[in-house]
């Protein structure tokens, strides 16, 4: 086990600051990082099939317990696909393999300077990390199986859902489409894009840069009461999540209020 995977991720000191990446026209490089624990090798060929589309791949990275016997359908597709592994040593917790990539996540964002980053897993835990990536201006693709939870998609510039040798892929910018017949309960259809009146409205009207989530919710139902069920989002924190490209997420000089204002074209 690697110490630094040991200390949570505030603790670092890393750097989240924006970094320039690659403006040429060739193809864009892209960065691998995929959590073995989380995921089989099974869906490896459909993964790589997709990525090869997207650009050209600088790093490839498999992390995971290699002692684990779950690790084992990785092997082959290793050799295949030229991925490096990372092994992270069990230590009680369940959080190692999530530290070791959000960290060299982290690294290689300043480092190699992606264009973009494909974070393969289901868990809705990298959700943070992958909102960070996109605030330093870098595109994220992400990859996992149906049972992905929400909160992760709607994270991503893109995800896709893995299906052996086939993957769906989800464009969270754009309205979505009704959930495939598989899929149990209730369709809940979002439409991020209907709430951007509403937001841009309670900006003009308090004439600040930065709004609290409180008090833009506040402004919000002042207009349209009803916005959360006609947008199909469960909080206000969650549609603007969606609303990535437009709006940005912060935190206030105290530390603990939640903020958001307007991008800047």
């Amino acid at each position: 086990m690697r110490g630094k995977f040991t200390r949570p991720l505030a603790a670092t000191g890393l750097d989240w600051h924006a970094v320039p990446m690659s403006t040429s026209g060739g193809a864009k490089r892209i960065v691998v990082l995929i959590d073995g624990d989380n995921l089989t090798g099974s869906y490896a060929d459909s993964l790589f099939a997709i990525i090869a589309a997207l650009g050209t791949t600088s790093v490839r990275r498999l992390y995971g317990d290699f002692q684990n016997g779950r690790m084992k359908d990785w092997l082959a597709a290793m050799d295949k696909h030229a991925i490096a592994a990372v092994h992270v040593q069990p230590t009680g917790g369940k959080n190692g393999t999530d530290m070791a990539l959000a960290i060299d996540a982290v690294d290689l964002l300043h480092s190699n300077r992606p264009d973009i980053f494909c974070i393969v897993t289901s868990d809705r835990d990298y959700a943070r990390l992958i909102i960070r990536l996109r605030e330093a201006d870098c595109a994220v693709h992400g990859f996992g199986e149906a049972k992905a939870p929400a909160s992760l998609a709607n994270a991503c510039n893109h995800f896709h859902r893995l299906k052996g040798s086939t993957a769906a892929a989800v464009h969270v910018s754009a309205e979505p489409k009704a959930a495939s017949k598989s899929v149990q309960g209730p369709v809940v259809q979002r439409h991020p894009s209907r709430a951007k009146a509403w937001i841009d409205a309670a900006f003009e009207a308090s004439g600040s840069e930065w709004l609290s989530l409180s008090a833009l919710g506040t402004a919000i139902r002042k207009s349209e009461n009803a916005y959360l069920k006609k947008t199909g989002f469960a909080s206000l924190k969650k549609l603007l999540t969606a609303l990535n490209d437009t709006y940005e997420q912060g935190i206030a000089a105290d530390g603990k209020t939640a903020q958001v204002r307007r991008r800047k074209p």
